[in-house]
């Protein structure tokens, strides 16, 4: 039972993240105010998508497995390990 809500999240969330994808790109290409020649220079907008998701997801990943084993060497309870993760500034 638990499984087929998982797999709902996740159809949700990927239909989701293409019309959110959708949305940003057309945004981009029609309402941006920057020259066309600017434009035709970011054109790949999937590769500067796919650049930038690898690099936020990397270092967010990085920061929060390395946060936690730090916390979690120090004996703080996980409480305060995912005030620490979630709430920082």
């Amino acid at each position: 039972m638990f499984i087929h809500l998982i797999g709902y999240a996740l159809v949700v969330w990927f239909v989701l993240a293409v019309l959110s994808t959708a949305y940003v790109t057309n945004a981009q290409w029609w309402n941006n105010p920057e020259p066309n020649i600017i434009r035709a220079g970011f054109a790949p907008i999937w590769r500067q998508g796919n650049t930038s998701t690898i690099h936020c997801v990397a270092g967010d990943a990085t920061g929060i497995i390395l946060g936690a084993a730090i916390a979690a060497s120090l004996g703080f309870p996980m409480w305060i390990v995912f005030l620490g993760e979630y709430t920082n500034p």
